[in-house]
């Protein structure tokens, strides 16, 4: 149950990651904020917690707080040991494989999606997406682009 979606609230498009549901309740990580999102009874409510293990159980704390508050914390990306801060990252790909990639580019976050080849501009809504491809490409303004070559360099490009 790991497919992201939309949920509108307030007017927005806030991107989110099913954990559980049940008719009454549904429980929704969002990456942007690293918390969860309870929707109960037509009421979204925002909170800290803890998901253990690949997803299977989730720890989630009882004090509420504001969307807006946790959207404001910055998403930082380890990639090969250099720190990246950006909601997304495209990675030009000089001649790593894409097993070292996976291995040794992720978040500070609980979840995190990998596209090979893909188009950036398909994922701009989204959060913690890393995006790699073999050409450079322009990207939206939610990602940052990062230049890997062979001896697994990093570039930060502006």
């Amino acid at each position: 149950m790991d497919e992201p979606l939309f949920i509108n609230y307030l007017g927005k498009r806030i991107f989110v990651v099913p954990i559980a549901g049940s008719r009454e309740k549904s429980i929704f990580y969002y990456p942007k904020g690293d918390a969860f999102i309870l929707l109960q009874g037509g009421t979204l409510s925002v909170r800290e917690g803890e998901i253990i293990g690949n997803g299977s159980a989730v720890l989630i704390a009882e004090e509420e707080m504001s969307l807006q508050e946790v959207s404001k914390r910055a998403v930082t990306w380890n990639v090969f040991g250099t720190e990246v801060e950006g909601d997304n990252l495209f990675i030009v790909n000089e001649g790593v494989s894409y097993e070292d990639i996976w291995d040794n580019v992720y978040p500070n976050r609980a979840k995190s999606f990998v596209i090979n080849d893909g188009d950036p501009k398909e994922y701009g809504e989204w959060c913690c997406v890393v995006v790699i491809g073999k050409k450079d490409r322009e990207v939206p303004a939610s990602f940052k682009k990062v230049r890997i070559n062979r001896e697994k360099t990093v570039e930060v490009c502006e």
